[in-house]
This record gives C-alpha cells, sequence and structure tokens, in this order.
C-alpha cells in the first residue's frame, strides 16, 4: 500500500521506478521497509508552490470535534517552513530545515470561503510559524477575511506565530478591525 502526496515530478518518477522495477532509493521524499528490516529514508522533496496543494478533504472530518462556543472552526494552513534560525527552535536545528514558503492569499481565502460553503465558521484558527511576517500579505488577509465575513466577524487565532518585530500599528489596527 502506498500514500503519496508528493510534486508532480516526484510522484512521475516513483510510478517510473515502480513500472521499470528499478531502486526506489533514487525516488526523493520516501520512506519504506527494505528487506532486512531497516527503514530507507529518501532526502526530502520539498513543494515549492504550495498553492497547487490541494484542500482539505472536509467532507471527511467531523465538524463536531471543531468547534468552539458551539460554532463551527476553521484551522487554516498558509504556510511551511520558517525563515528564522533561532536556536531554540527544533525545526532551523534540522540538517535538512524545510525552506519558507507562503501560499497567495487568494489561495488561503479559497479555502475559507470552502470553509464557510460547509459550515458556519465563526472561529479561525491559524497554524503558521510567521503569520505577519510579511505585511503586506497579512494585511490583504485581514481584509479579505473582513470583506468576507462583514457584520458576523470570526474570532481569529494565530497560537503558533505571531512573530513580535513585525508588529506594528498598522498590524494591530487591522487585527482589531478583523
Amino acid at each position: 500500500f502506498i500514500e503519496f502526496a508528493g510534486s508532480a515530478k516526484v510522484q512521475a518518477m516513483l510510478a517510473n521506478a515502480l513500472k521499470h522495477h528499478t531502486p526506489l532509493t533514487d525516488v526523493p521524499g520516501i520512506v519504506f521497509r527494505k528487506p532486512g528490516g531497516g527503514l530507507h529514508i529518501s532526502s526530502p522533496e520539498w513543494l515549492s508552490d504550495l498553492d497547487q496543494t490541494a484542500f482539505p478533504a472536509l467532507d471527511l472530518c467531523n465538524q463536531k470535534y471543531y468547534r468552539r462556543h458551539h460554532h463551527d472552526a476553521a484551522m487554516i494552513v498558509s504556510s511551511r517552513g520558517c525563515p528564522m534560525t533561532c536556536s531554540y527552535c527544533s525545526v532551523s536545528a534540522c540538517l535538512q530545515s524545510p525552506p519558507y514558503r507562503r501560499r497567495s492569499v487568494a489561495s488561503v481565502l479559497r479555502e475559507i470561503d470552502l470553509h464557510r460553503e460547509t459550515a458556519d465558521i465563526r472561529f479561525i484558527d491559524f497554524e503558521d510559524e510567521n503569520l505577519c511576517l510579511k505585511k503586506s500579505w497579512f494585511m490583504a488577509l485581514m481584509a479579505g477575511i473582513r470583506e468576507r465575513f462583514k457584520d458576523h466577524p470570526p474570532e481569529l487565532r494565530a497560537m503558533n506565530g505571531l512573530y513580535p518585530p513585525s508588529i506594528d500599528r498598522d498590524v494591530v489596527t487591522s487585527m482589531v478591525r478583523t
């Protein structure tokens, strides 16, 4: 059984190796058990364009587990990796630390719209390390959320990532308005 969500290039490499019975060791981003019982772990393959990733299969999630104060919630991941090299962080300490990549504001808003089509979203949790790192991106996201929710703004959380040096009066004002 193989479950795989790599890039199209890596998917083609895996399919080709399986079809032609060539070694899987050259396929990046996979792990498999070797005949002797040990694991082979290939170097990772990082998706560079996060806008090309599929949205969560919301129809497979039981929304009753994702509620806050009797309202539906959405968990959104708008970026991967981190551009910082903080000494205390396990991510930046990795030898192959993932590169920082961010989805477009349009892609994040489309995912929020998808949640809104299926539920009465009143809470959005952003599971990002550095949500407000790029001010123009963050301000556009806040404006998009305000436009979508108008008179019924959701509660917003970014429990993992509001990078303090990136927070200024404009960012705080936009957060309060949203």
